[in-house]
């Protein structure tokens, strides 16, 4: 009776090492710093199709709750659900979640892809640019979120 309650002893933690080296594999989602989890699918996806997993191009995100106006139709479209829209004459303001440094230089390539990229102040985790227009884009990440901000003068929106 002894060696089987050892045998049987031996297999539960033999078990529960196997499970939790399978936790620790390859294949888990990859984490942000906000927690919210990005699939390892999507992201293999989509750079494998030389696109990149935060951008979305010209699609429109489906639970977007950004107006549609010039200031909107200037922002680097991206794939984290809108926390919050400040939305006033001067401008508009997009608040996401936070975001990786990684992602930060990414959404910064798209907007100078768009023009901004005159009088260009960037400073860690912040960016602000002018284009021709005259239009100015702030893109700032801090832990607890990322700001895009799109807007026409800055007194009224520094």
């Amino acid at each position: 009776m002894k060696n089987a309650t050892k045998t049987l002893s031996c297999l539960i933690m033999c078990f529960v090492l196997l499970m939790m080296l399978s936790a620790c594999t390859k294949g888990e989602p990859q984490w942000r710093p906000n927690g919210q989890p990005n699939e390892t699918e999507t992201i293999e996806a989509a750079e494998t199709q030389g696109q990149s997993p935060i951008l979305m191009g010209d699609e429109q995100p489906q639970n977007s709750n950004l107006p549609e106006n010039n200031f909107t139709a200037l922002m680097p479209k991206i794939r984290i659900p809108i926390k919050e829209v400040i939305d006033n004459e001067f401008g508009t303001t997009a608040v996401y979640a936070a975001i990786t440094s990684a992602d930060f230089n990414t959404i910064v390539k798209a907007a100078k892809k768009n023009g901004f990229d005159v009088e260009v102040k960037e400073e860690d985790l912040s960016y602000t640019a002018k284009n021709a227009d005259g239009m100015f884009i702030k893109i700032e990440v801090t832990q607890e979120a990322t700001k895009i901000s799109v807007f026409n003068d800055i007194k009224h929106f520094s």
